[in-house]
This record gives structure tokens, sequence and C-alpha cells, in this order.
């Protein structure tokens, strides 16, 4: 018997969201970033996936991460700025967002199309262009309206843009099309060279002549004005940066950086040390520039290209599994036989020596020394010392197991299947009643997968099965004998099921795909299926009691519920890639982790910050820090009512100062400044900020 149900829930955004799941893994964040505005050798401005806005004032050492609403289209992919204050940033479903001051606040302006913005190009506050597919827009009011100018679209559509006055511009098709405008973009001239077809990116000019044009499987060049092009180089360039007719530097796939001192007669190729897909690059002068790409890849160069530095970090693989046995230690495993550890609660992660290059899936800790993982080919590790030595047990079985659980040091289950490529799947459960010394056959047959398991006692136990000959096909078997006999307790050919989890005999949980939860209070006997009305795929659960709970999925989702289900409401994440795993502390300390070696933590239950001011403030305000107290970093928000002076000072408890985070003029607007404490001792300290005649103090704890 089974109940349908469609679940009400909230989204709870600001225009400018400050996301209270933090990144852990990758740092600052591990979002694409895909274009990057450079003022000078200190101040840059980065936007990304998920509506992410990275921003530095002190040539990259600490960078700032916001988010902005997703009426933004989510994905943030060009950005552009009029000088040092004014700037714009276009979206995903074609929509823009607008900075006064310089970035350190954003709104949103107007939608201009429901297609992705591709390229944005702002020659002064007022005149404006913005390509989006099939279509290119037109602003003369600083982005308030846009006129959509008649030009037909090249296949592939528009890609790029690029002017060098209020008059003089072009405009580039991905498959190697270029168009150039003398009037401002009332009339577009065809200069398409005369090359193979290829895939491009962008387009790059240093004067009125001198152009080139980067992508795949090349570079070309023109020194006419776009009338005529010829080939110059072989490459798998995405973006290109001048500083004059002779220097450059192009980036793209696989980490490839090149630079040119003739004009692109010759390129000499640069390390980058990554493999990633380096998007974007652009220098402050002939020494000092950024590149950004994949997974929030920032590096930067301070000798013209000799050599690059990472000012991210991230080592890891896709992270499936994450758990925690208290508040400070935990793991998280994934491909390629990573196994990472923290003592620290998340802040600090180092890597598990395995020697194995296997994907890992799942896995339990009984206590903090003792634990056991779960992989590719029947592989299952286990730990007596908390990882800091993993051996091999003899599973029985070559069969992929992608879920391991343990009620105890001895009592244990493992799942999982095996894919011929022709026939049907199968599946299996092996057993160890000490520890893993030995494990058992216990249950194996053919036509079906289990994805996940899980016990409550040494009898009681569930597995989530999928067909993966169907699309959506799954099914949910229980044990009351230890996993000797299986009884079929839900089957559906609606929904494509993934995980579940039990917080004793009575009470479960399951999600799947497409955003299906299915609920038992009675041990399985009778099932609700809630629908949460999106087409993204749910992959673990995990609830701390009968009402307290959180899922993550596809594309960084994150819901909760404070009713054990009956209402969920979707969390900010921050996080465009997929999430795979979740694990809980207490009612608001958690941690998920997934693709891309993505790890992020929540205090707060994962929380919106809901302190932030109106986007006009009235009067000046101090807010109190978050996190406080905090490890290292926390963030400082203020608001200015009227232009003037700011200057926000650090004290320590003996009133001596001890940083200065703000000292510069400020227009009325909303603020965030990063403090990091890495460099002071733990304790209480101050911080005062003055504007005219306003004067407030606040204090935080530093807690390492």
């Amino acid at each position: 018997m089974r109940a349908i149900i469609v679940v009400i829930f909230c989204l709870v955004l600001s225009i400018e969201t400050y996301s209270q799941w933090t990144w852990m893994n990758p740092t600052p964040q591990g979002n694409e970033l895909n274009d990057m505005h450079v003022f000078n050798s200190n101040k840059v401005i980065a936007v990304g996936n998920a509506g992410t806005i990275i921003k530095t004032e002190d040539g990259g050492v600490h960078w700032s991460v916001k988010y902005f609403d997703k009426e933004s289209g989510e994905d943030l992919l060009s950005i552009c700025f009029a000088g040092s204050l004014v700037g714009w940033a276009g979206g995903k479903n074609g929509s823009i967002i607008k900075t006064i001051d310089g970035g350190d606040s954003w709104v949103y302006q107007t939608r201009v199309t429901v297609l992705e913005l591709k390229s944005l190009f702002f020659i002064n506050e007022n005149n404006g262009w913005a390509v989006a597919y099939s279509q290119i827009y037109r602003t003369t009011d600083g982005g308030e309206t846009w006129d959509n100018i008649n030009l037909n679209s090249p296949d592939g559509g528009f890609v790029s843009l690029h002017f060098i006055d209020q008059n003089i511009g072009w405009t580039l098709g991905r498959y190697g099309k270029t168009f150039k405008t003398v009037d401002g973009g009332n009339t577009w001239e065809n200069q398409t060279p005369d090359t193979l077809p290829a895939n491009y990116h962008s387009i790059f000019f240093t004067d009125s002549n001198h152009g080139y044009v980067v992508g795949y499987p090349s570079i070309l060049k023109t020194s006419d004005g776009g009338d005529n092009w010829s080939e110059i180089s072989i490459s798998t360039a995405k973006e290109a940066c001048f500083i004059n007719t002779d220097t450059g530097w192009v980036c793209g796939f696989d980490g490839m950086i090149s630079k040119t001192i003739d004009g692109g007669l010759t390129w000499n190729n640069q390390s980058s040390g990554t493999a990633s897909t380096l998007n974007s690059i652009d220098f402050a002068d002939s020494l000092t520039g950024w590149i950004i790409g994949d997974s929030g890849t920032l590096l930067k160069t301070s000798n013209g290209g000799i050599t690059w530095v990472f000012q991210s970090n991230n080592q890891l693989s896709n992270l499936n599994s994450v758990f925690f046995t208290n508040q400070n230690t935990g793991w998280a495993v994934g491909n390629n036989g990573t196994i990472v550890h923290t003592e620290n609660g998340g802040t600090d992660w180092e890597q598990q020596f395995t020697g194995l290059s296997e994907n890992l899936y799942s896995m339990f800790f009984s206590n903090s020394d003792r634990g056991w993982v779960a992989g590719d080919l029947g592989l299952i590790l286990s730990t007596i010392d908390g990882g800091l030595t993993w051996l091999q047990q003899t599973s029985g079985t070559t069969y992929n197991l992608t879920s391991i659980n343990f009620i105890n040091d001895n009592y244990g289950w493992a799942a999982g299947s095996y894919h011929p490529g022709y026939g049907p799947s199968w599946y299996i459960i092996v057993n160890t009643t000490d520890g893993g010394n030995q494990w058992n056959d216990l249950y194996s047959g053919p036509e079906g997968t289990y994805a996940d398991l899980q016990f409550v006692d040494n009898n009681i136990g569930w597995t989530i099965g999928i067909y993966p000959e169907f699309i959506q096909h799954s099914y949910v078997d229980k044990t009351i004998d230890g996993g000797v006999t299986w009884t079929r307790q839900y089957d559906s050919d609606e929904y494509f099921l993934h995980a579940g989890y039990f917080i004793n005999d009575l009470t479960g949980w399951c999600v799947g795909y497409p955003g299906i939860i299915i609920n038992t209070i009675d041990g399985g006997i009778t099932w609700s299926e809630y629908s949460l009305g999106i087409s993204r795929g749910l992959s673990d659960v995990y609830f701390i009691n009968a009402n307290k709970g959180w899922i993550v999925g596809t594309y960084g989702t994150i819901y909760t519920t404070n009713d054990g289900g009956l209402n969920w409401e979707e969390q900010f994440s921050g996080v465009a890639d997929d999430l795979n795993s979740v694990c809980f502390f207490n009612d608001s300390l958690g941690w998920s982790v997934g693709n891309e070696g993505t790890i992020i933590k929540t205090i707060n239950a994962g929380a919106l910050s809901n302190n932030y001011p109106d986007p006009v403030p009235t009067t000046p305000m101090l807010y109190q820090n978050f996190p406080n107290p905090f490890n290292q970093t926390t963030q400082i928000n203020y608001s200015v009512s009227q232009p003037g002076h700011v200057s926000i000072v650090v004290y320590d408890v003996l009133g001596r100062k001890v940083s200065e985070l703000v000292n510069e003029g400020k227009i009325a607007g909303n603020y965030t400044i990063d403090f990091n404490g890495s460099n002071f001792s733990s304790g209480i300290y101050f911080y005062l900020m003055k504007i005219k005649d306003f004067i407030e103090t606040k204090k935080m704890v530093l807690l390492k």
C-alpha cells in the first residue's frame, strides 16, 4: 500500500546569498569559473557557475566568495567593467546583474533574453553589447534597456564580442564566422575567414587593426581590422589576452597556456601544472596575470608566465561517501582509491595511502579507529588505527560493492552488483560476523542490482535496488533474519531509488530520481511517496532523529526537513557539481561531499544567513561576524548609508591594533570583508567600524 503526496517546499534566497554551507575543498571554492576582470595587480573579480562571484583585493592572497540570487540564471558566464566601479555580469538564462561599487555588491538589473548570455562588453558606463546564441543586443543606458540587433545568426550561435571604442567592434560565431561594426552595432559586415570549420571561443583586438580569434584547432590573426585572417598556430585555446600588439597569452583545454612576444608568429608553451580546462586569462601588466577554469582553478603569475602558481587548492577525485565519528574526526572516499581524513572538522584533509586505483563507493566506522571501505571488483579495506594503515580483506566476490554497513565491530554487510554487458545484471550481499576476517556470500541472484544497504540490528535490514535494464524501476527489500532471506516491500516502475536511511526498525526514508522520497513509519509495511517536483536526482539521505533530516543530490541539490519529511525546504549549497553523500554529527553540524573533490560543511544546519540588510541601507550598520566563534576565517558584513571614508580595525583584548580591514572611501551600499586569523592566537578580538559620526564595536572569538 502506498500514498502519493506532493511536497510543499520553500526556496529561501536573498539577492546576494551568503551560503551557510562553506567550501572545505576545493578552496576558496570549487565551481567552474567562466570569466574574470583584472583591475590591477591587487584586485580581481571572477564569476562562475551557481552564481559564484569571487574577489580578491590583495593579489589573490585572500579571496571572498559570494553567490548571486538564482534569478541571475544560476551560472554566470561573462563579466565586464567600465572603469573601477561600474560593472555587469551575464547569466545562463539571459539575466544581467550590475554593480556600482567595484563588485562589493550586486543587484539584478534585467533579463535580456531566455538564452545564455555568452559574452558582455561595455565600452563605457552607458554603451554595451551582449550576445546570446542567435541574438546580438545593445544598450545605451547602462543596461536598463536592450535593443535586439537584427543579424542572421551563424551556425552554432554567437560566442564572443570585442569593442575598441563606441563604434568599432567585432563578434564571433562558434564555427568561425566574424562580423564587424563601425557604427556601434547598427550594421554589421561579414568578415568570416576562409578557414576549415573549427570550434572557436573568443575574439580579441589590441587596436583597430590587430586582432585574434582563438579556438580549436587554430589561432587566427588579422592585421587589417578583420578584412583578412591568417592561421598562425595550431592550438586548443579558449581565450586570449594581449597587453600590446606583440605580447599576449592564450589558455585553454588540458591546462594549455602559450605566450607570444612577436604578435603570434611564434608561441612558447608555459606550464600550468594542471590538466583542467582553463576558461579565461587576463593581465594587469606585463608581469602580473591570472587564469581561471574548471573546478575553481585559480592560477597567478608574477613574472609574465615563466611560472604559474596555484591560488586554489584541489587534489581530489570525485568523492562518493563521507563519514564522521565526532565533530572533528572524519573521512571521505572516492574514485581512484581516494581516502582522505580530517582531525579538525574538515578544515584540513590529508590523503591516506591505499596504493589502489579502484573506485571506492561506501564506508562505515564503528568508532574513530575501526572502519571499512567498499569499492570496485569486490574490494573491501579495513583499518584499526583510524586509517593510518588500510588492509585489504577477502570479500569472496568480484562484484562492484556500492554499500557497506556495520552495527558493531563484528557484524557487517556489503552489497553490490555485476553488469556483464549483456543479459541481466546480478546482485550480491556478503556478510561478516568477525569484523571482516571472513566474508560470506549471503544472498545473490540475477535481474537487479543493489545501490544501498542498511541494518539497524543483527537481524533487521533493508536494501535499495534497481533494475538497470529499465530507466526507472526500483525496489526495497527487507530481511528479519540477518540477510538470509529477503521480502519485497516496495516496487516501482516510475522512480530510480539510490539511497536509504533508517533511524530504527520502524522509520526510514529512501530517495532517488526524479526528486522522489519514500517514507515508512511501520517498518516498511506501507510507504508514502513524496515528490519534490524537480527533475534532479537525489543521491543520499541522512536523519539525526525522526524529524530532522537532509537530502543531497545532483547539481548541488540540498533539501532539509523538520517534520519527518512532510515538508521539505531547499537549501542553497553554493555548489554546481553533484553532491553524492551527506553526514551530520548533530542538528547543526554536517558535511557533504561530491564530484570534483567537493567537500562542504555547515555549522548551522545549512540555513541561509538572513541578517544581511536591505539593498539600500538607511543607516550605517556593523553586523556580527559569521561564523562566531570561528577557526581561521570569518565574514563581517557592514552597511554604508551615505558616501564617506570607512575604517574597520581589529583589536586584541588588550586594545592593541592587530589588523586593518578597511581604510577607504565607500559609496552607499552593503559590503562584506573577510578576516583571516591564521596568524593570530586563539582568544577574544574586537572589530571597530568608523564612518563620519558612526562608531560601533563588535566582539568575535577565534578558536583554533
